[in-house]
């Protein structure tokens, strides 16, 4: 557990620790989506700053840029996202869709 810690910090490790338990157990929690809210407009700050900083049409942020929009193009190519309806984003329909677009990468 020591080595855990070090190396993900004690937030990280608490919340490896408890990944291994039957996730049907858990319950929404407000902190966690909080976070999770937090570090994604950080990440969206950083690309953000990333694509004004340079020409967009030569950048790739991962070596599987292609992959992730042909997938995502296939699987949500009618999501719209000029306006989005988080009723819709949030239903158990789209959940298991975008979970099984992200377990491929």
């Amino acid at each position: 557990m020591a080595d855990l810690i070090e190396e993900l910090g004690i937030e990280g490790a608490i919340a490896a620790s408890s990944v291994s338990t039957d996730a049907s157990k858990y319950e929404n929690d407000a902190n966690v989506e909080q976070a999770w809210a937090v570090n994604c407009f950080r990440q969206a700050e950083t690309y953000f700053k990333l694509i004004s900083a340079v020409d967009p049409s030569g950048l790739r942020l991962t070596s599987q840029d292609e992959q992730i929009y042909s997938e995502y193009t296939t699987r949500f190519g009618e999501l719209k996202i000029d306006n989005i309806n988080e009723s819709e984003l949030k239903s158990n329909d789209s959940k298991a869709k975008w979970r099984r677009s992200e377990e491929r990468f």
